[in-house]
């Protein structure tokens, strides 16, 4: 099972599988304005960009990014909102 993380609302949540993603969705923890790190991936990518998550997000789950996030993860880079902190 392939690890994802995410930053939802500035916290990261991780490893998590694909499904553990769709179902944070469906109840709406994850939004596609949500960062993602995939797998073997080797930056933060927008989830509504990733085609296994894009076809389930639905109006409701829009919500704007937050403006900072303090996360801290050995061995992943911080998402793209972090960066900005310094």
């Amino acid at each position: 099972m392939p690890d994802w993380y995410a930053s939802i609302r500035g916290t990261q949540k991780g490893p998590a599988s694909l499904a553990d993603l769709v179902d944070w969705i469906k109840n709406g923890e994850l939004a596609s304005e949500d960062w993602v790190f995939p797998p073997g991936g080797s930056s933060w990518i927008a989830a509504s960009t990733i085609p296994e998550l894009a076809s389930h997000f639905k109006t409701e789950n829009l919500r704007p990014r937050p403006k900072t996030s303090k996360i801290v993860r050995v061995g992943l880079p911080p998402p793209p909102d972090a960066r900005a902190e310094g």
